[in-house]
C-alpha cells in the first residue's frame, strides 16, 4: 500500500460520462445491466448520498482515472435494507493508470466510508483473476462455485436473517471483509450455503450486542 494515497473524490453528475465509459469497458454486460442508460447513472450519482450509495473517483489532470461504487444491501423488490453489511459494487482503474496503487486506494477508501456510515462488513462479487489481489488486501475469498452466507441482525423489517448469495457464471468468486476490528462480523463461503445453525446464532447475538 502506498505511504501517501492519492486523493479520492466524491463523484458528481459531471463525472457520469467518464465513469460510464470506463465501467462499460471494464465490466461489459454487468455494467449495462446495472446502468442501461447514461441517465440512469447520472440520477444514481445525484441521489447517492440519500439512497445509501457512494460513488468515488480518482482524477488525473481532471480526468477520471478510476472509480468505486458502494451499494447498500437490497431486499426483494430492490428495497434498501438497514444492514451491518454493504457491497463494493464496482471498482476499476483505467488501463493507462494501472500498477500505481489506485485500485488499492479506492478499496481502502471505500472501506473507510462504509465504516463511517455504520457498516461493519463489506462483500463483493469478483472475477477469479482478481482473487489474489483481494486476498492481498486482507479480504476473504471463496472458492469457485461457493455461495456466500451473511448473517445480518439489522434487517429488522424481516427479522434477523441470513443472506445467501448463490454463485453466478459472470462472477465466479465471492469476497468479504471486516471493517471494524473491534466489532468483527463474520461471513462464510461454502458450497451450497450450508453453515452450522449454532455458528449463525452466535454471530447474530454478537451483532445484536454491538448495534
Amino acid at each position: 500500500m502506498q505511504a501517501t494515497p492519492r486523493p479520492i473524490h466524491e463523484a458528481t453528475a459531471s463525472h457520469a460520462d467518464a465513469i460510464n465509459a470506463l465501467g462499460s469497458r471494464a465490466f461489459g454486460v454487468n455494467w449495462s445491466l446495472a446502468f442501461p442508460r447514461p441517465g440512469n447513472l447520472q440520477r444514481t450519482i445525484t441521489k447517492a448520498p440519500r439512497n445509501g450509495w457512494a460513488f468515488t473517483v480518482t482524477l488525473e489532470d481532471n480526468q477520471v482515472s478510476g472509480f468505486a461504487v458502494i451499494k447498500p444491501h437490497m431486499g426483494e423488490g430492490q428495497v434498501m435494507l438497514e444492514s451491518v453489511w454493504c457491497e463494493l459494487g464496482f471498482v476499476t482503474v483505467a488501463d493507462t493508470h494501472r500498477g500505481h496503487g489506485l485500485g488499492t486506494d479506492l478499496v481502502v477508501d471505500a472501506q473507510r466510508r462504509a465504516l463511517a456510515a455504520g457498516r461493519l462488513g463489506m462483500m463483493a462479487t469478483i472475477h477469479a483473476k482478481s482473487a489474489g489481489w483481494y486476498t492481498g488486501l486482507g479480504w476473504h475469498v471463496g472458492d469457485h462455485g461457493h455461495a456466500l452466507v451473511i448473517p445480518d441482525v439489522r434487517t429488522r423489517r424481516y427479522g434477523p436473517m441470513v443472506w445467501v448469495h448463490q454463485p453466478r457464471m459472470t462472477h465466479p468468486r465471492w469476497a468479504w471483509t471486516r471493517l471494524d476490528p473491534a466489532r468483527p462480523v463474520t461471513a462464510w463461503t461454502s458450497r451450497g450455503g450450508r453453515v452450522a445453525q449454532r455458528d449463525l446464532i452466535v454471530e447474530l447475538a454478537a451483532q445484536a450486542a454491538w448495534t
